[in-house]
């Protein structure tokens, strides 16, 4: 009798006590490492097309990398690399980054920053602050921001009044995988 007791009771909590027997319930939001990207302004100046790279994450923080390229056919090339963090909530991100921006231009533009051959060299220094959000299914994510930049370097000696520029990054849309 005394064991059709004990097990009549240890069945009867089981049954009630249904959490005992279930799973831990797996993180609700989706993360994917890597991201394309198509960029309205930011450290690139006019349009960008970039890859991004998460290295580090855990629930509210990320580390990530990202590099972009715009050409401009008239014959304007600019690429940047770009270190950064995002601080997340869910579906919302807080972003800060730096990126290093070479601007190269063909000698034909008559660049105010040329070289004896005509061509234009110069190097920024590019801050991004913004917010990102992202889609329900994480896949997509959308960026707007501040992007000031300075010149670290030109063809010629930088004056002595060289300040940052405030410039935007309007719009970005991404597809993350």
């Amino acid at each position: 009798m005394f064991y059709k007791t004990l097990f009549f009771n240890i069945f009867t909590a089981c049954f009630i006590c249904t959490s005992c027997l279930a799973q831990q319930k797996p993180d609700s939001v989706r993360h994917y490492n890597n991201a394309v990207y198509l960029e309205l302004g930011g450290p690139a100046l006019v349009y960008s097309v970039g890859y991004e790279r998460i290295w580090y994450r855990n629930n509210w923080f990320s580390a990530i990398s990202s590099a972009g390229f715009s050409f401009i056919p008239d014959g304007i090339q600019i690429g940047y690399v770009e270190p950064g963090v995002l601080f997340r909530d869910k579906n919302l991100a807080f972003e800060i980054g730096v990126a290093l921006v070479s601007y190269k231009e063909n000698p034909h533009n008559g660049s105010q920053f040329s070289t004896p051959d005509g061509s234009a060299k110069v190097l920024y220094l590019n801050a991004r602050v913004g917010a990102r959000f992202f889609s329900k299914n994480q896949h997509f994510h959308y960026r707007i921001g501040l992007t000031p930049f300075m010149e670290l370097s030109n063809n010629e000696p930088l004056s002595r009044d060289n300040r940052p520029h405030l410039w935007l990054n309007v719009f970005t849309v991404g597809y993350r995988f």
